[in-house]
């Protein structure tokens, strides 16, 4: 019975609860959203058009801490 006290006095400090419940974040995007990037990506590659591929990626995409040309 004192173990979990000290675990209560030591969770609920940084914003625990005994009721708290899962984190639940929005969506980035729909599953449709996510079909018709994947359709086009790959039509694309399919057409070997470099340039269309290409356009999925940002220009100002960061690598390893670092940014890629």
């Amino acid at each position: 019975m004192h173990l979990i006290s000290m675990l209560m006095v030591l969770y609920l400090p940084f914003g625990g609860s005994i009721y708290s419940q899962p984190i639940v974040r929005p969506l980035l995007a729909t599953e449709w959203e996510v079909d018709q990037f994947f359709e086009k990506y790959t039509e694309r590659s399919m057409k070997k058009d470099v340039e269309g591929v290409l356009t999925f990626f940002s220009s100002k995409a960061i690598q390893n801490g670092r940014e890629i040309y």
